[in-house]
């Protein structure tokens, strides 16, 4: 998370979070003990842990508490620069974005996450850069995406309208988007998104982002 500046994962369904090394001080007030440690890619990268009364632990606590101790998590500095670099990310990204629509190119969101409501609205994305927002979820479309004035289709939009870019903002399903728009090949569509760095992928490309 903080290595890929995935700030957008920030909001009230995930609003605390814990190291490992906090966490297992934590459970050790209440004579808990983590026992095993499974890094998962949820969300950018999660922590799955094993815990039980009785002591049982192996070594992937150890690796996982020496990782931590790598990445300088137990250090302010290191989220002071995390700070910094979502700054820079978003420097960069409206650029690409003024960029493109001077070229008067027609870009859309692709999903309505709570995730991007972060992004977009922390970016200050709007109308200003995107025509539309699509998404698979019929409860979603026909709305409006908050504070954005965008309005949320269904994926038909990309078909029936001139589409150049398709911001993807449902990041964790990156490699299954393209995979599955590999049908707009024909109208030469490109993607853009933003982790863990912003680049612009045709389809076509082997991406492998690796995100569930």
């Amino acid at each position: 998370m903080f290595q890929n500046g995935l700030f957008d994962v920030i909001f009230h369904q995930h609003f605390s979070y814990f190291n490992l090394y906090s966490i297992k001080k934590l459970f050790q007030q209440y004579q808990l003990f983590i026992n095993h440690v499974e890094k998962i890619p949820t969300q950018g990268g999660s922590l799955r842990i094993y815990i039980s009364r009785d002591k049982r632990e192996d070594n992937t606590v150890n690796q996982i508490l020496n990782e931590e101790q790598e990445f300088k998590l137990y250090e302010l500095k290191t989220y002071r620069q995390f700070s910094i670099n979502i700054l820079q990310l978003k420097s960069k990204t409206l650029e690409l974005l003024k960029e493109l629509k001077s070229k008067n190119k027609r870009i859309v969101g692709y999903g309505a996450p709570g995730k991007a409501a972060n992004y977009l609205n922390y970016f200050g994305i709007g109308t200003n850069y995107l025509d539309a927002l699509v998404d698979i979820s019929p409860t979603k479309q026909g709305k409006y995406f908050p504070n954005t004035g965008l309005k949320i289709y269904s994926l038909e939009y990309l078909e029936k309208k001139t589409v150049d870019y398709i911001f993807i903002l449902a990041w964790n399903y990156a490699d299954s988007i393209i995979e599955n728009l590999a049908y707009l090949k024909k109208k030469n569509v490109n993607f853009i998104i933003s982790f863990p760095q912003l680049k612009i992928i045709k389809i076509g490309d082997s991406t492998k982002l690796g995100y569930i």
